[in-house]
């Protein structure tokens, strides 16, 4: 009667000479645990694949370095921990590493010609989810479950090469770095491909969790503790959210911003600041506001029209939500946990939130709502708040699994993940550039793309901005019900229209 059950997996043997290493607190979590990343770089070039592979080989052997190697296991208490090979060689490998060759231009594959290219006035882009497909080997791991009973490394390189482009793809578990950590490894990488392998920086967190003590000590109330997401408005926003998965569909667009037109929102919003303008002036010495602000408050604007429209609208919240990577925050202080000098391999993002109305993100300008993201990274950014939302965290996760929510019953969140300081526009990959000799390349990425599994969480709402090209544009991805997406693309339309009529 086997046939009824499915055996249970059996996680591989521990290898004695494994070094082992419990996951840090803040890495292991539901939300976490139930994302695997990939991300693809284009490079308009042909890249020497030897030199890829051997480089990325080499920085796995310099050093703690080789936690890039570690394995996912799970112990009896459920907790997860990492078993890292002394060493690696052709039984254990560092990374799983594929290759595909095309003997034709990247215009001529059916799924690769689609990457959009740079333009001149904004664009949206839909039937972009077929990219992912780039971005691994097909028999690669998609779940945590494919690590733990398995001994595959948690780094997959792929490579695709064209006559005249290659995509150069990434992928790993959300437990083991977040953006900024694996545009880190991005440097190393890049350091040992031009030889300065002496550049590569130490490991600040090999087999300690600098950030075990972040948040258990806090000084102050996080100033958005009453705003907690609990009781029967957990609930509320709960069912209202699970409703809302069931019975609309998501689809996923790409959009893209010239630098003239975020320049011109930019300036316009800082011309416009009056009374907002107070908390900057304080900060920066006179009114101020990021291009990040800025495209956060104009996404947010769009949501809030294609959800509400334009004629009645509600006074419900909408929750403006920001990752923040505090690990500049936390290596500026006098005792840093996080020493600047090194790279710590890990999650250290929190996420700040700020609040306005629909009917004011609606109907006053720009600079209203940029202000209000601005605020609160500058109130909730400090090292003192950071501690006070770490300990919030720390709660929330014990009890629940999952990191902590603010709001209302009817607060509808709109999530931004900015990875433009991560910088994945800027990396050089100049140095595998095929039959450079000694010519001195420069070869930046043309494209980035965000792709990834997810085996029960929805990435509705959320809005990856992927960063800023050579160009000075943005390029963001968004998920929304597919309902919705017509309105966001008339307001892209417009945007052109309005900025050059």
């Amino acid at each position: 009667m086997s046939f009824l059950w499915k055996a249970k997996p059996v996680a591989p043997a521990t290898v004695p000479t494994d070094t082992i290493i419990p996951m840090h607190y803040f890495d292991d979590n539901s939300i976490n645990r139930n994302v695997l990343l990939y991300i693809t770089l284009r490079f308009d070039d042909v890249l020497d694949v030897e030199i890829l592979r051997s480089s990325f080989e080499k920085l796995l052997r310099i050093g703690e370095w080789r936690k890039l190697g570690a394995r996912l296991r799970k112990k009896d208490d459920g907790k997860l921990e990492y078993h890292i090979p002394i060493a690696y060689d052709e039984k254990r490998n560092g990374f799983s590493f594929s290759h595909v060759n095309f003997e034709k231009s990247i215009k001529d594959h059916e799924i690769a010609s689609r990457i959009p290219r740079v333009t001149d006035y904004p664009a949206v882009y839909s039937h972009i989810s077929d990219f992912g497909d780039l971005a691994h080997r097909p028999d690669g791991p998609k779940k945590l479950d494919d690590f733990l009973y398995s001994d595959e490394p948690q780094l997959s390189l792929h490579i695709i090469s064209f006559q005249d482009a290659t995509l150069v793809s990434l992928s790993w578990m959300h437990t083991f770095l977040d953006a900024t950590a694996m545009s880190a490894v991005l440097r190393a990488w890049i350091s040992v491909m031009n030889g300065r392998e002496d550049e590569v920086p130490p490991i600040s967190n090999f087999d300690v969790d600098v950030l075990a003590s972040l948040g258990t000590r806090p000084k102050e109330p996080f100033v958005l503790a009453d705003k907690l997401l609990s009781g029967w408005n957990m609930v509320s926003f709960s069912a209202r959210y699970i409703s809302d998965l069931m019975f609309y569909k998501d689809s996923q667009r790409l959009f893209y911003i010239p630098a003239r037109y975020v320049k011109s929102m930019r300036a316009e919003a800082i011309q416009g600041l009056t009374s907002e303008s107070e908390t900057t002036e304080k900060a920066f010495g006179a009114p101020f506001l990021s291009e990040g602000d800025i495209m956060c408050a104009f996404i947010t604007r769009m949501v809030a029209k294609a959800n509400y429209g334009t004629t009645n609208t509600p006074q419900n919240q909408i929750a403006i939500m920001n990752a923040f990577s505090f690990r500049s925050i936390l290596s500026a202080s006098d005792s840093p946990l996080i020493p600047a000098s090194s790279v710590c391999l890990s999650n250290a993002v929190f996420v700040l939130t700020a609040f306005a109305k629909a009917s004011d993100i609606l109907t006053k300008p720009l600079a209203f709502t940029a202000s209000a993201v601005r605020k609160s990274i500058i109130e909730q950014g400090t090292h003192k708040q950071i501690e006070a939302l770490a300990a919030l965290n720390r709660t929330a996760v014990e009890s629940t699994g999952r990191p902590p929510v603010f709001g209302d019953g009817t607060t509808r969140l709109v999530i931004f993940s900015n990875w433009t300081k991560a910088g994945f526009f800027n990396h050089d990959f100049g140095a595998a550039v095929k039959g450079r000799a000694e010519k001195k390349t420069t070869l930046k990425p043309s494209f980035v793309n965000l792709a990834g599994e997810s085996s029960s969480l929805s990435p509705r709402g959320s809005w990856p901005i992927l960063g800023k090209d050579a160009s000075g544009g943005y390029w963001i991805q968004g998920n929304l019900r597919s309902v919705l997406w017509e309105s966001i693309e008339s307001d892209i339309a417009d945007l052109a229209a309005e900025r050059d009529g």
